[in-house]
């Protein structure tokens, strides 16, 4: 018995030091919750990026085992945090924002169970369903979707937004969509969280798209820029406006004390001619 244990021991230990010895070959180590996915996909992703991505199935005992032997404390956190549930390794030296954005492209569309929880807006086209008259027509109309019947079957007569990105998908709304043999439901190999160059990013990051983070970054340069300019904080770019706002201050200061700078010298002159013209004109 205590052999076995220490065959056992051995055993470990040894699969763990191949396993590190895997992960430390790359740049990027990504954990992918691979609870819901399917073979089909699977096999799908190794094809497809073969030779530029590793995956690997890995035990969580194994994972933390051969984290806590590293002397990578960065990576035993990242480990200690991920390795729960049945999870996926994904090794590669690719960016782990360029991973996840090719694991996206490649999905694969399943049928809707009740409680998915959609990705983007459900639209059902308008056009003919193919199904005779019957039951069907209750059950459409129960989801929102607007039929007739037409040439013996039912027709959708527009195009309709069943459901919104987030919301989850109701009994009803499944049985439908399975009907119109519709599948929404786009599996795809999601990062939980990947560590890279020693910075651990979350998964919800890397699923934002590139329009989305250009679109912020823009946004906060804007707010910077606004806030530096209110502060009076110099930067590179709030040093233009600040010099411009200044110049307008000081050109105004010096006016109303006929303080007669190079700047001020006209505009004060106009308003002494001014002055003069209206003391004239009440005199008279």
């Amino acid at each position: 018995m205590v052999n076995m244990a220490r065959e056992s021991l051995k055993i470990k230990a040894e699969k763990s030091r191949e396993l590190l010895t895997l992960i430390e070959k790359y740049r990027t180590v990504a954990v992918v919750d691979a609870s819901r996915l399917k073979t089909p996909l699977i096999n799908q992703v190794r094809d497809l990026f073969r030779g530029e991505i590793t995956f690997k199935y890995v035990k969580n005992s194994t994972l933390l085992f051969s984290a806590r032997t590293s002397k990578n404390g960065r990576l035993m956190e990242f480990v200690e945090k991920q390795a729960h549930g049945t999870i996926l390794l994904v090794l590669s030296n690719k960016d782990p924002y360029n991973i996840q954005q090719d694991f996206i492209k490649n999905y694969v569309e399943l049928p809707a169970k009740a409680g998915d929880v959609l990705d983007s807006d459900l639209v059902v086209n308008a056009g003919n369903t193919g199904l005779a008259p019957g039951p069907i027509i209750s059950e459409l109309n129960a989801v929102g979707i607007p039929t007739r019947i037409e040439s013996g079957s039912v027709w959708i007569t527009k195009d309709t937004v069943v459901a919104k990105r987030g919301d989850k998908i109701s009994p009803n709304l499944a049985s439908v969509l399975s009907k119109l043999n519709i599948k929404p439901i786009k599996n795809y190999l999601r990062i939980r969280a990947a560590f890279v160059d020693g910075v651990t990013i979350p998964g919800e990051l890397l699923q934002t798209p590139l329009e989305e983070i250009v679109r912020q970054l823009v946004d906060a340069f804007r707010t910077s820029s606004s806030l530096s300019i209110a502060l009076k904080y110099l930067t590179r770019e709030s040093v233009a406006p600040l010099m411009v706002e200044a110049n307008s201050v000081a050109l105004a200061l010096a006016c109303a004390v006929s303080f007669p700078t190079p700047e001020a010298l006209q505009l004060i002159l106009l308003k002494a001619q001014f002055d003069a013209a209206t003391l004239e004109s009440r005199i008279e």
